[in-house]
C-alpha cells in the first residue's frame, strides 16, 4: 500500500490529508522522474503526511521554483535539480509499478567535493538497488553525470519511493526506474555566462565572507590566490545571474 499510515487529528474529527503526487497521478514506471518533482506534502497533525525532510528552513535555491517549501531547487542538469543537501534529508514520489519485477536504477547527479558524495533508495520504508556513489564530477557543481543505482524489486502496484541523501553536499537532476531511453535525455541546458567575474563569496550557513574575482581562474584557485582556506563555499555573482558551490581544498 502507498499511502502512508494517517490518523485523526485533534478531537478525532478531522482526518489529516495524505501526501499527494506531483501531477496528482503515480508516476507510471518504467519512467525518468524529476528530483524536484517530489510529492506535495499532506496537511494536518496525527499521522506522517510528511513528503520530504530538509534540515533548515531557508529555501537556498536559485530556481524560484516550489518557493513554499525548505528543499533547495537550484538550476543546473536538465533545467532543475536538488541541491545544497545534508547527510539525512530525503524527499518521496509515488509510483505505480506495472507488474512484479526488478526495475534498474539510474540517476543524474553532481558535486564537486574531492571526497564525493552519495544518496540511496528506499521503497515503502524498504532499501532498494545500490547506494549511489557520486565521486566528485567538476570543480563546481555545473557538471552532471550519469549514475547506476543496481535493480529495485518491486511488486505490482502503488509505491512510495524515498531519496535519501547519505553524503552531503550532491546535487540530483533525476533518476529513473526501470528501463528507459536515457540517451534521448537532453543534455545540460546551457546558460548565458555572466558578464561579470566577481563572485560574493558565503559560508555554507549563508555568511558573506567577501569577494573574488575569477577573471581567467578556475573557482578553487581563484579563491586560494584571495586567501580563502579549505572548506565548501558558495559562490554568487555580483550581477545575481549565476550562484554555484565550490569546495577548496590545498
Amino acid at each position: 500500500m502507498a499511502i502512508k499510515a494517517w490518523g485523526f487529528e485533534g478531537s478525532g474529527s478531522t482526518p489529516p490529508t495524505p501526501q499527494v503526487p506531483y501531477d496528482s497521478v503515480a508516476v507510471k514506471i518504467p519512467a525518468k522522474i524529476e528530483a524536484e518533482k517530489y510529492d506535495y506534502p499532506g496537511t494536518g497533525r496525527g499521522g506522517d503526511v510528511a513528503s520530504y525532510s530538509d534540515s533548515e528552513k531557508a529555501n537556498q535555491g536559485d530556481a524560484e521554483f516550489r518557493m513554499d517549501g525548505g528543499v533547495d531547487i537550484v538550476l543546473g542538469g536538465t533545467g532543475m535539480a536538488i541541491g545544497y543537501t545534508a547527510s539525512g534529508e530525503w524527499l518521496e514520489y509515488t509510483v505505480d509499478v506495472p507488474e512484479d519485477g526488478d526495475y534498474a536504477i539510474k540517476a543524474s547527479a553532481s558535486t564537486g567535493m574531492e571526497n564525493g558524495a552519495s544518496f540511496c533508495f528506499l521503497a515503502d520504508g524498504k532499501a532498494i538497488g545500490d547506494t549511489v556513489k557520486v565521486e566528485q564530477t567538476g570543480d563546481d557543481w555545473s557538471v552532471y553525470k550519469e549514475f547506476d543505482g543496481g535493480k529495485a524489486k518491486l511488486t505490482k502496484g502503488e509505491h512510495v519511493i524515498r531519496l535519501v541523501i547519505t553524503g552531503d553536499n550532491v546535487n540530483v537532476d533525476w533518476f529513473s526506474l526501470g528501463e528507459v531511453k536515457t540517451d534521448a535525455i537532453k543534455a545540460g541546458l546551457k546558460y548565458a555566462a555572466s558578464s561579470s567575474k566577481v563572485y560574493r563569496v558565503y559560508n555554507v550557513g549563508g555568511k558573506l565572507l567577501g569577494t573574488v574575482d575569477m577573471t581567467g581562474k578556475k573557482a578553487n584557485a581563484a579563491l586560494l590566490d584571495a586567501g580563502f582556506t579549505k572548506g565548501v563555499y558558495m559562490l554568487k555573482s555580483v550581477d545575481g545571474r549565476k550562484t554555484f558551490m565550490t569546495s577548496v581544498a590545498r
